[in-house]
């Protein structure tokens, strides 16, 4: 299975954060491929940038 993620649920993932439910932390674990476009990449940079995404820095 692939899964193509979005910013919030790959943050969520990457940081341990409690908010993803045990069904999405397991289909992320059990995925073959997981996905991220080059998007949250940038919203990430801006996110950072403006002070909201301390856990990056």
């Amino acid at each position: 299975m692939r899964l193509l993620l979005d910013t919030h649920a790959f943050l969520f993932f990457a940081f341990g954060n409690r908010r993803p439910t045990r069904t999405a932390v397991t289909a992320i674990e059990g995925a073959e491929e997981v996905l991220l476009s080059a998007a949250p990449g940038y919203e990430m940079a801006l996110k950072h940038a403006a002070g909201k995404l301390p856990e990056a820095g």
